[in-house]
């Protein structure tokens, strides 16, 4: 299966934190690689919610609040108005969205939404990947195995206008909406979605 299956997942689900964070883990090798060269695309929907799951209990059993919460007003900022699903996001009732999804083994459902904070797709690939040395930056240098975080470039908005991850592997080799392209490709692509600045980079290692 290739690896743009992992971000075409996120064309529906809007999980592109995730998404890229997956796609990081499968370049570091492991059992991550294995799941996503040799299960079905109803397995690795599966793998994909329960990835998240794990990594979001993880964060209520170690009791950390602040992030959890940043998670949740993260995603509520995307709520168009107060009518939208977003508007109301909890963790509580997301975790209880993908317990409902998967019952029978197969996925039912396409409403999976969730905005990762930058500080929150560090931690996930440091507790759930085992990637330790993960770190956020600025965007003066893009390394290659990074993620990118592009949005609107705004020091007064969430997370200084972050939009969107993406996964870059090299310049030559970008995935993002379940395509492979490269980085400039990749960033025209954004810029037209209305996400024309790098705002962060993730260093995976």
């Amino acid at each position: 299966m290739p690896l743009t299956n992992v971000s075409e997942i996120n064309n529906d689900w809007g999980i592109c934190g995730f998404a890229s964070s997956i796609a990081a883990l499968y370049q570091h090798g492991g059992a991550v690689g294995n799941v996503v060269d040799t299960t079905s695309v109803n397995q690795l929907k599966i793998r994909l919610l329960a990835e998240i799951k794990s990594f979001l209990v993880t964060l209520q059993a170690n009791g950390n609040i602040t992030m959890l919460n940043g998670i949740r007003d993260f995603t509520r900022s995307f709520a168009p108005n107060t009518g939208h699903a977003w508007a109301t996001f909890t963790i509580e009732e997301y975790i209880n969205r993908i317990d409902t999804a998967c019952r029978g083994g197969t996925v039912n459902g396409t409403d999976f939404s969730m905005a990762m904070t930058p500080v929150a797709v560090v931690e996930y690939l440091k507790l759930n990947g085992g990637m330790i040395g993960t770190r956020l930056t600025g965007t003066e240098y893009i390394a290659n195995n990074v993620i990118l975080g592009v949005g609107k470039l705004n020091t007064s908005s969430p997370h200084n206008g972050v939009l969107h991850w993406i996964y870059k592997k090299s310049d030559s080799e970008v995935y993002n909406w379940g395509e492979k392209k490269t980085l400039a490709d990749t960033l025209k692509d954004v810029s037209g979605a209305g996400c024309p600045d790098l705002v962060c980079q993730i260093v995976c290692a």
